[in-house]
């Protein structure tokens, strides 16, 4: 099994929200027959649908320095992608998520993709990347992209100097 489902209810809406874990194969082969899995499952399901994880393959080749380009392995996944609807949450904190022991290849495998649906019902959504500790992969984490103005401004109403319990 190459996925984690997490199934759930949005207080909000009250309408079923579906998490997907996902943790590809490393074979080509077994991405495509994983992306027709979830394809399945999403086509198959109710509710709003995030997947995110370590997906092992770009979207575009100037995602990965210093190792092989696969076109057959990016068009499987943005087919998959397309098929379901998927749109990707904006990454923020680094450009890869994966480095060798090295440091001499980079890759953005991981990353997070979710239904229009999902956006409408959470808001925006955006993964940030930590800094690397221990694994060759940088911890992510998904966030709510809520938007600070600073503190509410204090307001004054002069009307309120002719209200005796006021003063």
């Amino acid at each position: 099994m190459h996925h984690l489902t997490l199934k759930g209810v949005l207080k909000k809406s009250n309408r079923e929200m579906n998490i997907i874990n996902v943790y590809t194969p490393s074979t080509v082969a077994g991405r495509a027959e994983l992306w027709s899995k979830l394809k399945e499952i999403t086509h198959n399901g109710a509710g709003s649908w995030i997947f995110i994880g370590d997906f092992n393959s770009v979207r575009e080749e100037n995602e990965r320095m210093g190792s092989a380009f696969n076109p057959v392995d990016t068009d499987n996944l943005n087919g998959f992608l397309s098929d379901c609807s998927l749109y990707e949450a904006p990454l923020v904190g680094r450009t890869f998520t994966w480095s060798s022991a090295d440091a001499s290849k980079h890759s953005r495998i991981d990353r997070c993709f979710m239904t229009e649906q999902t956006h409408m019902e959470v808001g925006d959504l955006r993964l940030l990347v930590l800094d690397r500790i221990i694994a060759d992969h940088c911890p992510i984490m998904l966030q709510v992209n809520t938007r600070w103005f600073g503190a509410r401004p204090f307001r004054f109403y002069n009307i309120w100097l002719y209200d005796r319990s006021f003063t």
